[in-house]
């Protein structure tokens, strides 16, 4: 074959090479150009291989064995030696009497590189469309940024893809947000603080809002040691870097380790950061919004919304104990107007964080300006009261007119809202001791209230009446009870239940109580002065007056006074409501009267199931049958059966049975068949003054 001056002109590469050799017999001046050989003695007699593709064994991908006469083979190629992509057509021919290959190639590498380009384009778009719509669809923060770097991540086929946000009051930077792919170790807990000089060298970039990007780490190996350093223990080789800005102040950069695919090309980056700068602002705007509904903006504590939340969340029905802290701060009032409310906010703030070092703040509460209510979930009444009485010392010490508690703690039928109104009176009962001592009004009217409840007892408008308790055989006064009443100069006599409900209200019933209690001690005093004998004498004590810590320590002291009266003459009565404070409260108040040698009774039995339950865990000296069910003697026979089982049940755990409101002498017969042995009520007497009843029954 001759070949002609044609062939040796054309802008297409064409060579010959032996078959079965590979020795290459003619190449043309096109092919010398792209392959730079400037002699025959550089190609003529060498291996195709060797020449083309600067291989030392023949090619892998070599289509000899595939070409056949009078057939071209074509496809494409990516020539390694001159970095050029070609289109090629084979074909097998008969060149000085042998086979021989003969290859024609088209450059195509432009067009290769605008059809890749073309295509990167659309791909990066197509990601930013996906990313986009995860940012603004997903429910939270969040998991919008969690799709967004998985997007991002496998778009690119890197190790890890992540956000860096940037404190700049502390002149540090923290990884908020990671994906990594599989197999990969997370590295954000280890990238938390970290020194903003380290990013130096970026930082001129970011300032232009330029990309960061590191093709080959170990060529900053030598310039920037440190920076090297650090990413090589992360396992970098190579990286992309886009920086985001919030209200044009630079916030942080998005990135990605390792990328496999599109590495010089930081198009996708720098497009999302936009976006994700855009959805951080506007969801930190919403997630502000959302916790000032929730939250206390001086303490950062919850706030009376989270508190309503967590009552409605029906947290009963997920503990096993619960102790409650009701705290109010000494004082607040005055504290704002004598130093003034920056100094009064420093104080509430201070009264919060102590809080928190020993109550969850997800469930520690400000619910005004001065009270904050706390939760102890699932933990024993040891070590509940060590904790709340750690932070009562803390307190005291650091807030200036320290803090009152009140606390409570239950085991068994959690009623949170009863705890938290169990916790509340405590807490009121303590605070009246801080107001004795203060000097000046305090912001409850009850400081004035309380003197003037003093001084209308001792001007003796509050009188102690007694109803006498009856020996159902013989029908002797074997006991009384003591009620008070109340005389009013201009309305006369008023009854308990016009005014016991305002003094509980007012907190201030403990001092009618223990005014009664002085009294039944003073009558007897005097009955035994003039020879007369005594009997049992019992009084109810408001729930109020009961959860008082420092109740038996007053009952002792006025009892000093007269401590000729044997101490079990004188009863406690419990009322019903006192079942709905928690059980190992009620313990402890009952134990206390009967160790120091009080008796101690159970009024209104039967007029609610929690009266019932407290002979589960208490022991009693009287259990008082309430009136409703003596009403209803005549006319029910379950609530007869109901009362007999209860008579029964009294002698056989060694109590005894009193009927109230006895009021026919059907009943009587009834009770007296039933083998009740105590009675009261009208059909005996009405309560009289304890002068009166004096001179009838003694």
């Amino acid at each position: 074959m001759e070949i002609g001056w044609l062939i040796e002109e054309l802008d297409e590469v064409i060579y010959l090479s032996d078959a079965e050799t590979y020795e290459i017999l003619f190449v043309n001046r096109a092919c010398r150009k792209d392959l730079g050989l400037d002699s025959p003695d550089d190609y003529l007699g060498k291996p195709c291989y060797k020449v083309l593709q600067n291989r030392d064994e023949p090619c892998p991908f070599c289509t000899n064995h595939l070409l056949k006469p009078d057939e071209t083979y074509v496809w494409e190629h990516q020539n390694q030696r001159v970095n050029r992509h070609y289109l090629l057509k084979d074909k097998l021919i008969s060149y000085q009497g042998r086979p021989v290959r003969m290859e024609v190639a088209l450059d195509i590498t432009d067009r290769e590189t605008v059809s890749r380009e073309l295509s990167e384009k659309l791909a990066v778009e197509q990601a930013i469309v996906s990313c986009t719509r995860s940012l603004t669809s997903a429910e939270s923060l969040e998991k919008a940024i969690a799709l967004v770097l998985q997007s991002i991540g496998e778009f690119y086929r890197a190790d890890r893809a992540y956000i860096f946000e940037i404190d700049h009051q502390k002149d540090i930077c923290k990884n908020t947000y990671e994906w990594c792919g599989e197999g990969v170790a997370p590295e954000m807990e280890f990238l938390q603080d970290v020194d903003m000089t380290l990013l130096n060298r970026w930082m001129p970039h970011f300032e232009q809002m330029e990309p960061v990007l590191i093709p080959d780490l170990e060529a900053i190996k030598v310039d920037s040691p440190e920076e090297y350093c650090i990413l090589s223990m992360q396992n970098i080789k190579n990286l992309i870097a886009a920086p985001f800005t919030i209200d044009n102040i630079l916030m942080g950069y998005v990135g990605v380790d390792n990328p496999r695919a599109y590495a010089g090309n930081p198009v996708l980056l720098q497009s999302l950061a936009y976006f994700i700068a855009n959805e951080i602002t506007k969801r930190r705007m919403i997630s502000k919004h959302t916790y000032l509904n929730y939250h206390d903006p001086l303490t950062g504590l919850l706030n009376r919304n989270s508190y309503i939340a967590y009552l409605d969340s029906n947290p009963e029905e997920r503990l096993q104990s619960l102790g409650v802290v009701v705290a109010d701060i000494n004082g607040l009032k005055q504290i704002n107007e004598r130093f003034g409310h920056s100094f009064g906010d420093s104080v509430v703030a201070t009264t919060g964080s102590i809080m928190k070092e020993f109550i969850e703040e997800r469930i520690l509460f400000r619910l005004s300006g001065d009270e904050i209510v706390g939760f102890v979930e699932n933990t024993d009444i040891q070590q509940f009261v060590h904790k709340i009485r750690q932070m009562q010392e803390i307190l005291e010490r650091r807030v200036l007119y320290g803090v009152t508690i009140g606390y409570t703690w239950s085991d068994a039928e959690i009623n949170v809202q009863n705890l938290v109104t169990h916790a509340d009176e405590l807490m009121f009962i303590q605070k009246q001791e801080f107001y004795k001592n203060f000097d000046s009004n305090s912001k409850h009217a009850n400081h004035m209230s309380q003197t003037a409840l003093l001084e209308e007892v001792a001007r003796g408008s509050f009188r102690m009446y007694l109803q006498p308790k009856c020996d159902i055989s013989s029908g002797e006064v074997v006991g009384a009870e003591a009620l008070v009443r109340f005389g009013d100069k201009t309305h006369g006599l008023i009854t308990p239940d016009k005014f016991i409900p305002l003094l509980e209200k007012e907190r201030l019933i403990r001092y009618v109580d223990l005014f009664i209690y002085e009294q039944v001690l003073k009558q007897m005093t005097a009955w035994q002065q003039q020879g007369k004998p005594l009997f049992p004498i019992s009084l109810n004590f408001s729930r109020i007056t009961l959860l008082d810590a420092d109740l038996m320590k007053e009952m002792l002291e006025i009892y000093s006074r007269y401590d000729s009266v044997p101490k079990n003459f004188v009863q406690i009565e419990l009322t019903e409501t006192i079942g709905e404070v928690e059980r190992e409260i009620v313990f402890q108040i009952g134990k206390s009267i009967r160790d120091q040698g009080f008796q101690l009774g159970l009024d209104d039995f039967g007029s609610q199931y929690s009266s019932m339950s407290l002979l589960t865990f208490m022991e009693f000296d009287t259990l008082k049958l309430d009136k409703s069910l003596i009403w209803n003697l005549e006319t029910s026979p379950s609530c007869r059966t109901m009362v007999k089982c209860i008579i029964d049940m009294c002698r056989e755990m060694g109590m005894e049975c009193l009927a109230e409101g006895v009021e026919t002498e059907e009943q009587l017969a009834l009770l007296k068949n039933m083998d009740c042995t105590t009675a009261q009520g009208y059909l005996y007497s009405k309560p009289l003054p304890a002068d009166e009843f004096g001179k009838i029954y003694l």
